[in-house]
């Protein structure tokens, strides 16, 4: 008779419900290197030291994490993108309120800012209107600090390639 083939043992609950979570974050919250995000001002001055902020709502963010979040304990890493001034990442077409030709600049604050999951996941509910109790009035900015930018959700090939050469020579990506 030979050795009995060892059995693996049945994942205990807390692996369980760690996978399933993990599976859930990878499936709904994509955060991977170059999608665009959305960031309200608030969310900003909260992150990044001297920055007073602007009479604006929120100001683009762009990824740069290269793994899946795998819990709601992790952070992101997000650029701060602005029109007014140049850096070495440039995005055509970020919202439709400007021209589509119009450009967005990344990597002058060269460390990104760290937010932690729940901000992009955990919103308030839509504030109901007062005219019409039974409506629901708002924006995605009005529930979340940070929400996907669904004019333009990701980079595309050119500036993606652009963004891993910049963030290669900074030492942000292996």
């Amino acid at each position: 008779m030979g050795r009995p083939v060892p059995r693996e043992q049945p994942l205990s609950q807390a692996d369980a419900d760690a996978a399933r979570l993990a599976a859930a974050f990878a499936r709904c919250l994509d955060v991977s290197l170059g999608t665009l995000w959305r960031v309200r001002e608030d969310a900003w001055r909260d992150r990044l030291a001297h920055y007073s902020g602007e009479k604006r709502d929120w100001h683009p963010g762009l990824s740069v994490r290269t793994e899946p979040v795998l819990s709601p304990y992790e952070m992101i890493p997000l650029l701060f993108g602005s029109s007014s001034w140049t850096g070495p990442v440039s995005v055509r077409g970020l919202t439709r309120e400007r021209d589509g030709r119009s450009l967005t600049w990344f990597g002058r604050k060269v460390q990104p800012a760290y937010f932690p999951v729940p901000e992009f996941a955990d919103a308030r509910p839509f504030p109901r209107s007062r005219a019409h109790p039974g409506e629901l009035v708002g924006r995605d900015l009005d529930r979340y600090r940070v929400a996907v930018n669904h004019d333009k959700p990701r980079l595309d090939a050119g500036e993606l390639e652009d963004l891993k050469r910049w963030a290669r020579s900074r030492r942000l990506l292996p």
